[in-house]
């Protein structure tokens, strides 16, 4: 059984070994049939019918995958590991093609195809052309091509394509073109644009079953942008496409000025794309960049790191931050710019600086000349941008806020300004506008240019400078026009100064000006800012006319005050006229009057000045009316062309009492800092001023003087000093060199018959000589009386500095001797005027050593047996003698006592302080006893008193108590006055307190000096007496005068005692009254006195007192008469004369004479005026009249309006050598005509009688 197992197994392994046999024989054929159908395809393949067969399949599978056509001229190559198709273009269904190329090398290994998967190693396409077009619905035609494949379920296999990897895409010499939609990415020109010269190395990664595996790498790839012309030399970076976006990582776009980083996401929609992409670019080229962005202008490089949102084609620019440096300006800025096809900028700059060549770039009238610096704010779209700008340049710092609106062909803007020390000259770079401003400013309207400009302006200022004017605040409204700003209203406040007007001002350097402005001001020094300090109030009216480089200034000026480098005026008016202001032809004419003028010493009541001034050179006229009857006239040339300014005097007169000129051949000038005189004379009929040489204003000065026969009164006029001090006749020459502050000076010579501020003598002789602060005198004073003399030799300190601020009494050494030479005592008329006759020898001699400010005097001065007289007062004062001692640093009044020459006497002693070679202190006391201070015919005073002086000899002050004992002051007699006739009337006019100017100025006197403070007793020994009259008076006054003043005054009342007053030819009884003094300077007292009389026995009425009051002042007394009972005037008189009112015809001369005799009083016009009312007249005169024969004959006359227009009047004529009676009608026809008709008769003393009729016609005209 065993064997047969074994033999069954062997039979069946056999066979099973042959089947196996046979099978691996038919595998082997089948392989060898297979290897050699293989080996056949390939061979066949590779054959031209198999290269067909190839491009048969390609344009079959490709025709079936697209929606367009397919076009393959032919295909080369081994199909196994690489083909090449010639003449490939790959057609869209509306005729474009996507893409065509003269050659299309593909390498790739067969391994990948087995699995469905198509994974090419390289594809090299020559001289492809790429069209690329993207649909309103946002696809492009590289989506659109591709027909639809099945949708296949997420477990079925993946088919062929699923997988897509090239390795390698080499582009050589491509291009490539884009065509959009309208609207889309509108920064290209795509309808002209190409990427030519492409060169490119890419790789595409494509998994179509998985949407976020879609990847292509731009390895290295260069272009050419045709449209705007761009060199692109590097583009790299990676994308990953998914069905609606692509995802850039890495990117780097590289021309030749801009290189640019970019990572981010590209969204594809049917409406529009959209971005989301990060943007770092450190280096970006202005000038490339205006290729794409034609609004950018400027030049230069820049930066930028920010994002780009929104909309493809009209993204949304982020800026984090971004520069642009043009070489001129740089700028850096973050913020954003919304939707770049319509931009809205929202963006913070600072620009440090920003030039204007690059503002201009895009305002064209730019008007800043300077590169300014600081923060700036846009806001708002290119075409209305906000504006709000901090900014500093040179020129100072100024800030603008507001809109500009750029979408008209002209900008227009709503702006503010303000600025801060803002130089505008400077910083619009036209240095003739002069001004630094600060303030608020508005503008609103359009354009900047000078055709278009047209805008409100308005402005308020701070302190600012204008044209050199110190401005405190200013206003401004009007309007910009072009290249002229039209004011309506300008409003400028200097701290002394206003300027009001309205005009046309220019804003170019030629611009026009024509303006009129009134000025105000009190100090013209800031209106005329270099000429010198000014002290002036004025006013002008001034008319400007012209452009800023040669305008015409025309206005009338008036100014008080004037106070201008020693030049004072109390005021000024004129006309000045300036042309070519602004250019190098500048001219000036000047003509206007001074009131009051000062100069150089002299006084003019008025003064007419007139200046011409052309090309450096000015003319000057000048006529000069002095105080009093003087005048002068000048001429003089001022040289501004050389190196240094020449001031020439050509001419010179001065008349006053004498006629001063300045002689032909002589000059006098202003050189820089020197005056130089040469060979100049000033002279007047025997007098002669002359200079040579030079005084230095700074350095040293060498000039010569002289003054032959010279009255001091007129030097002292010419240089500005009271004539009135300055007396004598000058015969003196001397040399000044050194400086003003360290002058050398000699002087010798005389002044003979003169005063010097109240010192009189008869001649001052001798030399002086001064250097180092200290004078040497060796001088002769001669007294108002010939033969005595005093003598003064020896060493003074004194400082004749020519410059000012310095102590005139320097601390030096004195050493000075002064001693009298036959002296008396008319040595007091030397100082005191207006005594007469002095005699009594006066010995003095004086010895000063010591400093000048602690000097020592040694010395005395006496006097023995003195007389004198005041013609004043009429007293003669006799028996003077006293001693004065110089001790230390006093003089001592021992005792210098005198008498009236009867029993009144005087006594005064005490002592004065001298400090610092002055007087100082005064502490003196006189003692007077029935002493007479007036003796003449009609005051006779007599008075005791003590008095004390104190105070300084500059204001001395006398106190104390007058008694008067005794006083007769007599009263004016009243005076017969004529009553003016009214057929010859004259209208009179007074001036109350007018009185007769000194013919020569004087400084204040001693006695002006000193104030008085006196209190007067008068006792019951005072009389008021004259012919008619005598008044008995007592009281008390006070007696004051303060200093400054010449007269003193008396205030208080005295009382009238007793007395009596006739009138009339009778005696009244004082029954009292009262005498006023009223505190004035004119001693004429008020009056009040009342006198009675009793007329006994009057006929029907018995006794009647008659009663005279009199009034008024003692200069001008009024009388009043009044009765008891009461009667009319001329009855009181008749009563007072003949005791009866009514007078009998033998006693009408009399009464007449009466009335006559009361017509030169001062209550005539009252008396006349009662009498004319109580007889109903309208005219009442009672006169007196001279006849053509010389005899004084009596009017009387009466006149009487019978109608308003007729007036009746009748004279007569008495006493004279011819007696006259006159009766006169007078009509008036009209306003302007009367006619008036005349007779009567006349008897003279020859008892001749003669008749006079006459009519007269009279037109009167009224101005």
């Amino acid at each position: 059984m065993t064997d047969e197992r074994t033999e069954t197994t062997e039979a069946t392994s056999s066979r099973g070994a042959g089947w196996q046999r046979r099978v691996a024989l038919g595998v082997l054929g089948l392989v060898a049939v297979s290897l050699l159908l293989v080996v056949g395809g390939l061979v066949w393949l590779r054959s031209p019918w198999g290269n067909d067969f190839v491009r048969d399949q390609i344009v079959q599978r490709l025709g079936e995958a697209t929606i367009g056509e397919v076009r393959l001229e032919s295909v080369s190559g081994d199909p196994l590991s690489g083909i090449t198709l010639h003449g490939f273009s790959l057609i869209g269904p509306d005729g474009v093609p996507l893409v065509t190329a003269e050659r299309v090398r593909v390498s790739y290994a067969l391994q990948p195809f087995f699995d469905k998967r198509i994974i090419i190693d390289e594809v090299h396409l020559l001289s492809p052309e790429i069209h690329l077009t993207r649909a309103l619905d946002g696809r492009w035609n590289f989506q659109t091509i591709w027909k639809p494949r099945p949708e296949k379920p997420p477990t079925a296999e993946p088919g062929w394509g699923s997988v897509v990897r090239i390795d390698e895409l080499v582009i050589e010499n491509g291009s490539v073109d884009v065509r959009l939609a309208e609207g889309r990415w509108p920064v290209l020109r795509w309808d002209e644009n190409r990427f030519a010269d492409l060169e490119a190395t890419m790789s595409l990664d494509l998994l179509t079953r998985d949407t976020n595996r879609r990847t292509f790498a731009i390895e290295e790839a260069s272009f050419r942008v045709t449209a705007p012309a761009l060199d692109v030399r590097r583009l790299s970076g990676i994308g990953v496409f998914t069905p609606d976006s692509l995802a850039l990582r890495e990117i780097v776009f590289e021309t030749p000025g801009t290189t640019v980083g970019a990572e981010g996401l590209v969204s594809f929609g049917p409406e529009a794309d959209s971005l989301a992409i990060a943007v770092d670019a450190p280096r970006v080229s202005m000038e490339e960049t205006k290729r794409f962005f034609p609004a950018v202008r400027l030049d230069g490089t820049g930066s930028f790191r920010g994002r780009l949102t929104g909309p493809a084609g009209n993204p949304t620019l982020i800026v984090e931050r971004g520069t642009v440096d043009t070489g001129r300006s740089e700028l850096a800025a973050e913020g954003r710019i919304e939707t770049i096809a319509t931009p809205r900028l929202d963006l913070s700059a600072r620009v440090s600086p920003l030039a204007p060549a690059d503002v201009r770039l895009f305002v064209d009238a730019y008007p800043l000349a300077q590169p300014v610096s600081g923060e700036v704010r846009l806001d708002g779209p290119p075409t209305r941008l906000d504006v709000d700008a901090d900014l500093t340049a040179a020129a100072g710092r100024f800030s603008v806020n507001g809109s500009i609106d750029f979408a008209g062909a002209v900008p227009a803007y709503d702006l503010s300004a303000t600025s801060r020390s803002l130089d505008v000259g400077a910083l619009i770079g036209e240095p003739a506008i002069d001004l630094t401003l600060t303030g608020s400013y508005g503008f609103r309207g359009r354009g900047f240019g000078e055709r278009d400009l047209d805008a409100r302006a308005t402005a308020e200022l701070g302190p600012s400078s204008i044209y050199r004017w110190n401005v405190l605040a200013g206003v401004t409204r009007g309007r910009l026009v072009g290249r002229r700003y039209v004011a309506d209203t300008v409003w400028i406040r200097m701290p002394q100064t206003t300027l009001r007007g309205e005009g046309t001002f220019g804003l170019a350097a030629n611009g026009v000006v024509e303006a009129d402005m009134d000025l105000a001001s009190e100090d013209l020094g800031e209106v005329w800012p270099g000429l010198g300090d000014w002290a002036s109030g004025a006013r002008a009216d001034l008319r400007i006319d012209g452009t800023y480089q040669g305008f015409e200034a025309i206005g009338d000026v008036v100014a008080a005050g004037v106070d201008v480098q020693g030049v004072t005026a109390d005021s000024f008016s004129g006309t000045v006229r300036m042309t070519g202001v602004g250019s190098e032809a500048v001219r000036m004419e000047a003509d206007g009057t001074f009131r009051t003028l000062r100069v150089a010493g002299m006084v003019a009541d008025t003064a007419g000045v007139r200046l011409a001034y052309s090309d450096g050179r000015m003319s000057i006229d000048g006529d000069f009316d002095l105080t009093g009857e003087a005048f002068a006239t000048l001429a003089a040339t001022a040289d501004f062309t050389g190196p240094e300014t020449r001031l020439e005097l050509t001419r010179f007169l001065y008349r006053g009492e004498q006629t001063w000129r300045m002689e032909k051949g002589g000059s006098l000038a202003l050189v820089g800092d020197r005056i130089v005189a040469d060979s100049l004379e000033i002279v007047q009929d025997g007098q002669t001023l002359r200079l040579d040489g030079t005084f230095a204003l700074e350095g040293r000065s060498d000039l010569r003087f002289a003054a032959d026969n010279v009255s001091l009164k007129d030097v002292a006029r010419l240089l500005g000093q009271p004539p009135g001090d300055w007396q004598g006749r000058a015969n003196v020459e001397g040399t000044l060199h050194g400086t003003r502050a360290a002058p050398i000076l000699e002087v010798r010579g005389r002044v003979t018959e003169g005063m010097i501020r109240g010192f009189r003598f008869q001649r001052i002789e001798g030399q002086f000589a001064y250097e180092d602060l200290v004078a040497e005198v060796d001088l002769t004073v001669t007294t108002p009386v010939e033969g005595h003399h005093l003598v003064a030799t020896g060493r003074l300190p004194i400082d004749l500095s020519l410059v000012g601020g310095v102590d005139r009494l320097p601390e030096r050494p004195v050493d000075l001797v002064i001693r009298g030479e036959n002296t008396d005592l008319s040595l007091l008329a030397a100082v005191v005027p207006g005594l007469r006759d002095l005699s009594g020898p006066v010995n003095l001699r004086v010895e000063i050593t010591g400093t000048s400010q602690n000097p020592r005097f040694e010395g005395v001065a006496t006097i023995a047996d003195g007389a004198m007289t005041i013609p004043a007062s009429g007293v003669r004062y006799g028996g003077i003698q006293g001693t004065v001692r110089f001790n230390n640093d006093r003089i001592v009044v021992e005792e210098i006592r005198g008498t009236d020459r009867e029993r009144g006497t005087f006594e005064i002693q005490g002592e004065i302080a001298m400090q610092n070679l002055r007087f100082g202190q005064l502490d003196l006391e006189a003692s007077v006893r029935e002493l007479t201070v007036i003796d003449q015919n009609r005051q006779d005073v007599q008075v005791n008193a003590d008095l004390t002086l104190t105070g300084t000899t500059d204001q001395p002050v006398v106190r104390g108590r007058v008694v008067v004992d005794e006083a007769i002051y007599r009263l004016p007699e009243r005076t017969r006055k004529d009553v003016i006739d009214l057929d010859e009337a004259v209208v009179y006019v007074d001036i109350p307190g007018a009185v007769a100017r000194d013919t020569l100025e004087r400084s204040p006197s001693l006695w002006t000096r000193t104030r008085l403070d006196l209190e007067v007793e008068v006792t019951d020994d005072a009389i008021l007496q004259s012919s008619n009259a005598r008044i008995e008076i007592a009281g008390d006054l006070s007696l004051l005068k303060p200093a400054g003043s010449s007269m003193p005054t008396l205030s208080g009342t005295l009382e009238v005692r007793r007395g009596f007053y006739e009138e009339f030819g009778r005696r009244f009884t004082i029954e009292g009254g009262n005498v006023f003094f009223y505190g004035t300077p004119e001693i004429n007292p008020g009056l009040h006195v009342v006198a009675t009389r009793t007329i006994e026995g009057v006929e029907g009425v018995g006794d009647v007192q008659v009663r005279v009051t009199v009034g008024g002042t003692v200069r001008n007394p009024t009388i009043d008469l009044t009765s008891t009972p009461a009667f009319d005037k001329s009855e009181i008189i008749s009563l007072a004369l003949f005791g009866t009112p009514n007078p009998s015809a033998g006693q009408e001369s009399e009464f007449q004479q009466t009335i006559y005799d009361l017509a030169g009083t001062a209550f005539t016009s009252q008396l006349t005026a009662e009498l004319a009312q109580e007889l109903n007249l309208d005219l009442l005169e009672v006169a007196q009249r001279e006849q053509p024969t010389g005899d004084i004959a009596t009017l009387f006359r009466i006149g009487k309006f019978i109608s308003p227009d007729v007036y009746v009047t009748f004279e007569q004529e008495v006493g004279g050598a011819i007696d006259r009676n006159l009766l006169a009608l007078r009509y008036q026809i009209t306003d302007v005509f009367t006619v008036q008709a005349s007779a009567g008769t006349g008897r003279s003393r020859e008892e001749t009688e003669g008749v006079e009729a006459g009519v007269d016609l009279f037109w009167e005209f009224t101005y």
